[in-house]
């Protein structure tokens, strides 16, 4: 179902208990859709810094907003000091309390460089908040391999500085503790000490490039995030080919970047001031031994990808499609979780305990299997009759529906085919899809028109399907049968119904419009002399010919 469309860079949305959705827009808008009145509309624009991929990236809903009213928005404040900032306010009524904003975390950035912002916010079952940052670093080297350029005046082209430093909030998932007064506290068991002796304390989960989506499985309390890969050319004497990663954090730890990639594949210790290449890393002992660095030296073990692809066809995992990508992390679904377990479109067993994960390059979801210890059974593809346009987050409502937010076609723009839509499930058959196609829709009398059905279709393959038409709707004349024929003798708008049955009787309507008793009018162009190419500063010679069968033709009946 349709709930939005035409959206101008949508990031991430918050399913709220009343089934009201809210959205962010990279620009700073924030909008909710409410399903009562089934219309989106504009909350308000909060101030950001909307360069590079800055912008209002973030949102999510305090786990307890049916009596608080609370949600944490992550965004890139309009300040001489660049940063990012995961901030909470109170949204009721509709309407964005600006005034009650509590900055829970700021992390220092550096704007002169692109890319990496990342953004994402999600709740553990522990009430702890994951913050999803990314490395904040500029990919473009040549061979876009592993960004560890050192040299003097390339800082911010050195991932070490920041995924792969210990003292750096950035290119990591964070995990706080939330505290009423807008502070925080720090977890027991993240992946340094909260002395800070070792690393900052607020680090889950490092060695990140651009994690997107992050989730946490509600039961288990796992951690999930798509981090979007380097765009590596094709050299084994460097290190791995381009992967982009799905990851499972079952504890914290150290997830590779900018050292190792895919199944714990590493990257050579390449000297960009000298062209040297040096040693492969070593996945079980990384060594960051970058100026840059201001964290430990010695990191701990690199954790392989739980699912890890490049261009081509993986050999490792089935559905993953190939081409451009940009994985997108989803929730695991709990039918026991959901929160109004009567609703008819909840998502049945079959998907319980299951992850559903997202392409946007690829417009896919996929649905992956694991067993009771979370180890990867198989991967599916969910509707694969159905292209997604660049989905680019997906939650599941207190109705057990999902909903999915379209990015659309074109990066860093409004698309028209942007969206937001609510999958519910329709538990038995499913009714059929009825489209009508005609060789005319207007013309002079009599008008004979030409309707076929034959586009209709069942998501039930093994339904049959039957077609009634009302061929001019409030005179009632009616014709059966995949294609018909109709003559309109009388001038008017016709409309024409046709309804498309099951053999379990569930149906669906389409509706055209039929314009009787007026020609269109035909024109064209006529050249004098060459017609297949032109001079420059020439004057071509032609003549405007316009013909109308009730009209008449230029200068007699139709004024030029």
């Amino acid at each position: 179902v349709e709930l939005a469309s035409n959206l101008d860079e949508p990031l991430e949305l918050a399913v709220l208990p009343d089934r009201s959705v809210l959205i962010i827009e990279r620009k700073g808008a924030i909008k909710l859709f409410k399903p009562a009145s089934n219309e989106l509309s504009l909350v308000t624009v909060l101030p950001v810094f909307h360069g590079l991929e800055d912008g209002l990236l973030g949102l999510v809903a305090d786990p307890d907003f049916a009596q608080n009213n609370q949600i944490f928005l992550f965004y890139s404040p309009v300040d001489k000091e660049p940063k990012q900032r995961v901030s909470r306010f109170t949204f009721k009524e509709g309407k964005l309390d600006q005034t009650s904003e509590k900055i829970i975390i700021e992390i220092p950035v550096q704007r002169q460089e692109c890319c990496h912002s990342a953004g994402s916010l999600a709740f553990g079952p522990d009430r702890n908040l994951y913050i999803a940052v990314g490395d904040n670093t500029n990919p473009h080297n040549p061979g876009y391999y592993n960004s560890i350029d050192e040299r003097k005046g390339r800082e911010n082209w050195d991932a070490q500085r920041t995924a792969g430093n210990t003292n750096d909030l950035r290119g990591k998932i964070l995990r706080v503790k939330p505290e009423p007064n807008g502070s925080y506290t720090i977890p027991e068991d993240n992946l340094f000490p909260k002395n800070g002796t070792k690393g900052k304390p607020e680090i889950y989960a490092m060695g990140c490039r651009n994690p997107y989506r992050v989730n946490v499985d509600q039961k288990t309390g796992f951690v999930y995030w798509g981090d979007v890969g380097q765009n590596t050319e094709n050299n084994p004497a460097r290190g791995p080919v381009s992967y982009d990663e799905f990851h499972q954090a079952k504890s914290p730890g150290f997830f590779g970047w900018p050292y190792i990639a895919g199944n714990n594949q590493p990257y050579t210790d390449f000297d960009f001031e000298t062209n040297v290449n040096g040693p492969f890393y070593n996945p079980l002992r990384p060594v960051n031994k970058s100026p840059n660095n201001t964290g430990d030296t010695i990191l701990p073990p690199a954790q392989p990808a739980f699912i890890w692809y490049s261009y081509d066809e993986s050999k490792e995992f089935k559905n993953m499609g190939t081409g451009g990508k940009s994985p997108i992390m989803g929730p695991v679904f709990y039918s026991g979780l959901i929160k109004q377990p009567t609703s008819t479109t909840k998502f049945p067993e079959y998907y319980n305990g299951k992850l559903f994960i997202a392409e946007w390059m690829r417009d896919w979801i996929n649905v992956v299997s694991m067993d009771n210890a979370g180890n990867l059974v198989s991967i599916e593809r969910f509707m694969p009759s159905s292209k997604f346009e660049h989905p680019i987050d997906l939650e599941f409502g207190p109705d057990g529906s999902l909903y999915v937010l379209e990015y659309g076609t074109a990066w860093f723009a409004q698309n028209k085919n942007s969206r937001l839509v609510r999958i519910e499930y329709n538990k038995g058959n499913r009714p059929p899809v009825a489209q009508i196609k005609a060789d005319k829709l207007v013309g002079a009398l009599p008008l004979t028109v030409n309707f076929s059905a034959v586009n209709s279709f069942d998501y039930d393959k093994e339904d049959k399907l039957t077609y009634r038409w009302i061929l001019d709707a409030g005179k009632g004349t009616k014709a059966q049968g995949a294609q018909v024929k109709h003559v309109y003798t009388k001038p008017g708008t016709y409309q024409v119904v046709l309804q498309a049955t099951d053999n379990q009787g569930n149906s669906s309507s389409k509706t055209l419009t039929i314009e009787a008793g007026n020609e269109k009018p035909r024109a064209n162009l006529q050249f004098t002399g060459n017609q297949t190419f032109y001079w420059p500063g020439k004057p071509i010679s032609y003549q405007a010919k316009v013909t109308d069968k009730e009209d008449g033709t230029l200068g007699k009946g139709i004024s030029p």
